[in-house]
Formats: C-alpha cells, structure tokens, sequence
C-alpha cells in the first residue's frame, strides 16, 4: 500500500512554495485540515508537500526508486519521519517486463525526475535527452508478486513521469486483485480538434497541430464500470453522455486506434473496464471499421460487441428513447 507522506524536516515553516497552487494547493489544505495537519500514518506535524495518504494504521508498504541519486532523500525522509519500519524500499525500476535494462536519466539532481527505463523516452513520446545512464533491473508487478513474493497491494501509486502505461502493462494480474490505482498525470493540452458543424462540411474535421497522435476522450472514467461504450466522434459521444451513457468514449475516427492501442484503453483496464461496445455509424464505413477493429481489441483482453445501427444513421444522431434502449441493453 503507498502512503509516503514526504514530510519535510521538522521546524520548517509551511510556505505557499511548498504547498503548490491552483487545485493542488486547495487539495491539499483540505486533506491536511482534514487530518487536524497530523500525518495519518507516522502520528507526526503534517509539513508536506504531498500529504494524500489514507487512514490506515499498521499498514506495509513499498517504494520502488531506481534512481542512484533520489535514493538517499528516500531513505533520510523515511528515517527523519519515523517511517522507516513501515516502508521498504526496493531498488529497482518496475515496467512492463522483468530483466536487465538500460535507465535513462535527464538529470543527475538530488530528487530529480523524468528518467525512462529501456528506451530514452519522454514523456511525451519524443526522445529522451539522458545526460546520465546505468545498467540496473526492471520487473513487473506480477512478476514482483509471483516470483519474488511481495504480498498483493491493496493499493497502488504509479508516478513515472507520462509512462505510467508501460508499468500498468506488466501488472494483468495484480490489477484483477487492487482495490484502487492512483495514476499521476500529466495535465498537458495535447491536441485541439475542431468539427465542421455541418455534416457537409469541407474539412469535416481540423486538428491542431496537424500530425498529433489523438488520444480516446475521455481518458479515463469518473466512475467505476465494468464496460465503455466505443463511439466515433465527439458528437456522438456527447450525445451519449448528454442522454445518460456516461461511459461512453470516444476514438476521433475509425483509425486512430491502429497505434498506441494498449497505451490509451490501458487506464480504463485498470479501472477495471473488461467489456468493450462498438457503437460506429450505421454506414458501411462505420460498419466496416468495427469489425477490423473487433479483433484487435479482443487481443488486448477485451470482450468486445458490435452494436449495429441502422443504415446511414450514427450516435450523435440517437433520440433519448434510443440511447435508453441502448443503456438496458449494455446493462443486462
């Protein structure tokens, strides 16, 4: 279970720096209001920074930290916070397999971020500028759990720096038995996609920049579902959402799942999603495109059903009667 609770050292003052700003910094103050500003693990002052931890007594965790130089901030911030028996720390990196590779470092401060382990990677996909590397060990959760013999977490928190997916891909297992995941991210505008509000019209769709990679929307769910509805476009989707499907997500077209695939619907896996409903235009085009991309998705461990809607009609287009129709059905 992760409940680090970085405190600071004793008799530093509490500064606006230290607590963040915008909607960190009112999260903060109300969990630390919430806790009377006392950590709910180790007892002491709550100076922190990142004071998200639970209310639980007498729980057993572990710190993964690869890095040579974050190590020591690790274990003193651990040993100045009396917290030292209740957290281990592990050595290695955790990602998608377990073997010997390569850690990529784009800085060698002390508490420093954004490494990759494998290939030099960023976080937002482009090459890594590593002014620092090592040989060291990666293994996945389940590997973690079956062959060295941690005990299956409760809880999981993933922070590595936009490559949260790479590590979820090596936990199939563990991810079945968690009770929460809490996935770091990064709140960074990646593309802007704009829809002709005719169904004309000449360009239907406009991206920008053009040439970005379009990710699902929403990423992620709000609530717990066991499946998503699949749709084409936004308007499809906010007509579903609109009308009472709140799970519904929407691909910006028929063929941007052809890559990263594993990257994009691996959040909602993790949230424990296991059914997949295609909803694509009743077109052939639409038709068409659902059933090349059953298959694939059924390879990344998805049940996965074509819902089929009449010739020429599409989502967006769906009466409430329709969409409820639609919501019995999925929900039977």
């Amino acid at each position: 279970m992760c409940c680090l609770c970085a405190l600071q050292d004793k008799g530093l003052a509490l500064t606006n720096r230290a607590i963040g700003s915008g909607k960190w910094k009112k999260l903060r103050i109300t969990i630390l209001d919430r806790d009377g500003w006392q950590c709910a693990v180790c007892g002491r002052p709550a100076h922190t920074v990142d004071h998200i931890v639970p209310r639980v007594k007498d729980c057993r965790s572990y710190a993964f930290e690869p890095s040579v130089f974050n190590l020591e901030i690790l274990a003193r911030n651990l040993f100045n916070n009396y917290l030292e028996a209740n957290i281990t720390i592990i050595p290695l990196a955790v990602g998608a397999t377990t073997g010997s590779n390569m850690l990529h470092m784009s800085s060698m401060e002390l508490g420093g971020a954004f490494s990759s382990i494998g290939e030099a990677i960023s976080s937002g996909g482009e090459k890594l500028k590593s002014c620092f590397r090592f040989q060291t060990m990666a293994v996945s959760m389940d590997d973690a759990i079956e062959k060295l013999g941690f005990p299956q977490p409760d809880y999981l928190k993933i922070d590595v720096d936009g490559l949260e997916h790479r590590v979820l891909e090596g936990e199939p297992q563990c991810l079945q038995k968690v009770k929460s995941v809490l996935v770091e991210m990064t709140n960074k505008v990646q593309v802007f996609v704009g829809r002709h509000t005719l169904s004309n019209g000449n360009p239907k769709y406009l991206n920008y920049p053009s040439g970005v990679e379009l990710p699902v929307h929403p990423s992620y769910l709000k609530q717990r579902e066991k499946s998503i509805i699949l749709v084409e476009g936004i308007f499809d989707m906010l007509n579903l959402y609109d009308k009472g499907i709140k799970n519904s997500i929407c691909c910006f077209g028929t063929n941007t799942l052809q890559n990263s695939l594993k990257q994009k619907l691996m959040p909602f896996k993790a949230q424990g999603v296991t059914h997949i409903f295609v909803l694509f235009d009743g077109d052939d085009a639409g038709q068409k495109a659902a059933k090349h991309l059953k298959p694939i998705l059924e390879e990344n461990e998805f049940i996965v059903e074509i819902i089929k809607l009449p010739d020429n009609i599409d989502p967006g287009e769906l009466s409430k009667e329709y969409i409820d129709s639609i919501r019995e059905y999925i929900a039977r």
